[in-house]
């Protein structure tokens, strides 16, 4: 009874308001037409903030678990930065290699553009440090930087010494080779799905 005594302005309201949700939806078919909520856009960014700390924190905290022992027990080591250089690039691309899709990157067009040309000369330094890197221990003997140490630990400490170096090294180059070939993909896709923002 209630409802009968409702004044005919708001039915004919109510009316038109029916009448404009359906034309809405008649017009995109494919999509499905809801109220989003305010603080949606938001909470999406805080997400992807969130996201982002915390791997670079994940990513910085390894490579410095990673090189805490040469830095401390072999201070002359002349290739501490590009080894750390080589940790944060093999970490990060590799995340985006896979995990591209659900970054801060994916539709950002043109960023991802810039980037496949900036790690061209990134590619070239990091190939030219892990030359230099085995340059230097051939001409300055295998044992350069561990003489101050006993024979037992220096040899622990040479063989980890070479093996994360190469290891981290080769990782990073081999991920920047496919990163630009991945982000290509990826703007194509996206274009395709008629994203246009940079």
């Amino acid at each position: 009874r209630r409802v009968d005594r409702m004044p005919v302005g708001i039915w004919s309201a109510l009316r038109d308001f029916a009448i404009a949700l359906g034309s809405a939806a008649a017009v995109s078919p494919l999509n499905v037409c809801y109220l989003r909520p305010r603080n949606q856009d938001n909470m999406s960014k805080s997400a992807n903030s969130l996201y982002e700390i915390t791997w670079w924190s994940f990513t910085l905290v390894l490579a410095g678990l990673v090189l805490l022992p040469v830095y401390t027990q072999l201070p002359g080591f002349e290739h501490l930065m590009p080894n750390f250089v080589y940790i944060v690039v093999a970490i990060t691309l590799t995340r985006y290699l896979f995990f591209l899709d659900i970054s801060w990157l994916r539709d950002h067009l043109l960023v991802q553009g810039a980037l496949s040309i900036l790690l061209i000369p990134l590619i070239f330094w990091m190939i030219q440090s892990l030359n230099s890197f085995i340059t230097f221990f051939d001409e300055q003997g295998p044992d350069i930087l561990i003489r101050h140490l006993e024979k037992d630990f220096g040899e622990i400490m040479n063989g980890y010494l070479k093996a994360e170096y190469r290891f981290f090294g080769i990782w990073a180059v081999i991920a920047a080779l496919i990163m630009p070939f991945r982000l290509l993909y990826n703007v194509w896709k996206r274009y395709g799905a008629g994203v246009r923002s940079l």
